[in-house]
């Protein structure tokens, strides 16, 4: 009898598990498709990634270069996040080269020598982001946004020639995530700090656009 009874209490227990897993599958949603789009500070929307304090380009410059608040993130060559690549390589990236003729001396301006100027990159030069992410359809009929990864967008000249805008590199949510939920970001409705980058990249309190122009997305 004991014996029939345990096996009954084990058999709900058993069904009562399945419901509440398959209940928790459902609740996640099924993902609908990968998107990509772009985001630009200077749009009025989005200047809070651009502002004085607690810029989003130095975070996550040195997130991956540096160290930002002794803090560092592995970040990736492509969106494929097979490739790494290193801090080094990334301070290369961005340099600018011009080549100007001056005259060494003015008594002689007109035997005039050619030398070459490089300008190194600038976190402040980072302006445009691609944000990659999931749009999930909830049974509920709603939708949800879950972001994938963030690549910082560049573009460099040579003899003065602007070259087409590359990423910089890309970084995994997964890998940021953590470290934004403890990085507030400023703006005239969170003053105090209160809310994280976290909570503005998942939130979407920005304005962004489906990628249709040309850029060189590795």
């Amino acid at each position: 009898m004991k014996i029939a009874f345990k096996f009954i209490l084990f058999l709900i227990y058993i069904s009562q598990f399945t419901i509440l897993a398959a209940q928790t599958e459902s609740n996640q949603g099924t993902v609908v498709e990968r998107l990509l789009y772009v985001i630009d500070d200077r749009y009025k929307e989005n200047l809070t990634l651009s502002a004085s304090r607690n810029a989003f380009h130095e975070i996550i410059y040195q997130l991956a270069t540096t160290g930002y608040k002794g803090k560092t993130i592995s970040v990736f060559s492509d969106s494929s996040f097979q490739k790494s690549i290193s801090p080094q390589d990334i301070l290369e990236l961005g340099k600018s080269e011009e080549t100007i003729s001056y005259a060494p001396d003015p008594e002689y301006p007109n035997d005039v020598v050619d030398t070459t100027i490089i300008d190194l990159f600038a976190s402040s030069s980072i302006s445009r982001y691609l944000i990659l992410f999931d749009s999930i359809s909830m049974p509920d009929g709603g939708s949800q946004y879950q972001p994938i990864a963030i690549a910082p967008l560049y573009s460099t000249s040579f003899q003065g020639v602007e070259i087409h805008e590359k990423t910089l590199f890309w970084a995994k949510w997964d890998d940021i995530s953590p470290l934004l939920k403890t990085i507030p970001f400023f703006s005239a409705y969170n003053k105090n700090g209160r809310l994280s980058y976290y909570d503005y990249f998942l939130n979407r309190f920005f304005i962004s656009s489906a990628l249709n122009e040309k850029i060189n997305v590795e």
